[in-house]
């Protein structure tokens, strides 16, 4: 749980400086990145984020998965390639 919560953060860190578009990464790495996450979604279904007490619900414990969270990174992700990629269409 430790090793994803600083992993995450790294990728919460790039997405808002990809969005600011002060950086640009390479396609390799942007690809190398969502193979990760798959990977994380693929084996994070039954690994938790956050300590539940008896009083959450089963919704609330589907929510805080490593799973859960590297799907929505993904997303994340590739609105801001989609967002990138229409940006250089009206330039062009």
């Amino acid at each position: 749980m430790d090793t994803w919560y600083y992993a995450k953060r790294c990728f919460l860190s790039l997405i808002e400086n990809l969005a600011k578009q002060i950086l640009c990464i390479p396609d390799k790495l942007f690809i190398d990145m969502l193979n990760f996450l798959d990977e994380a979604d693929k084996y994070g279904k039954n690994i938790t984020t956050q300590i539940l007490d008896s009083h959450s619900n089963e919704e609330t414990a589907e929510k805080c998965t490593v799973s859960s969270e590297a799907r929505l990174l993904k997303k994340m992700l590739l609105k801001i390639k989609d967002n990138y990629l229409g940006e250089i269409e009206k330039i062009n």
